[in-house]
């Protein structure tokens, strides 16, 4: 999930059944949140649950809905974890995970000074080994 503030939730699912991904959402966005996706099967019935839900349809040419309804965030995210992963060539699939919380780790902080970056990862490693 993209939120627009320009950050990335990553969880890691079984399968993209509508359930699957429909309690995600629910466990995570507050009810009326808008929600922006692709036109994924799963997706169906989001407006029932209490979301605003629009749906952009790429197979269609559809990139962009009334100049801010988009999903270009999320495809951003994929394209940085598959440039990234890609130095790799491939890594193992039970370190998988790893890498890409790694990668949602970074790049929810990409604006962040080297600095910046070594002090909230301090920070983190002190408040979880209380």
């Amino acid at each position: 999930m993209y939120q627009r503030d320009g950050r990335v939730y990553i969880k890691f699912v079984r399968d993209a059944e509508k359930n699957t991904l429909q309690n995600l959402i629910r466990g995570t966005l507050e009810l009326a949140s808008d929600v922006y996706s692709d036109t994924w099967k799963s997706y169906n019935g989001l407006e029932q649950q209490g979301y605003n839900h629009e749906v952009i349809d790429h197979g269609n040419e559809e990139y962009v809905k009334d100049d801010n309804i988009h999903i270009n965030g999320i495809e951003g995210f994929w394209g940085y974890l598959k440039e990234r992963l890609l130095k790799h060539h491939g890594v193992a699939k039970g370190n998988l995970i790893y890498y890409v919380k790694e990668l949602e780790f970074r790049f929810n902080y990409r604006h962040l000074s080297t600095e910046q970056l070594m002090n909230k990862i301090i920070k983190i490693l002190l408040n979880s080994s209380s």
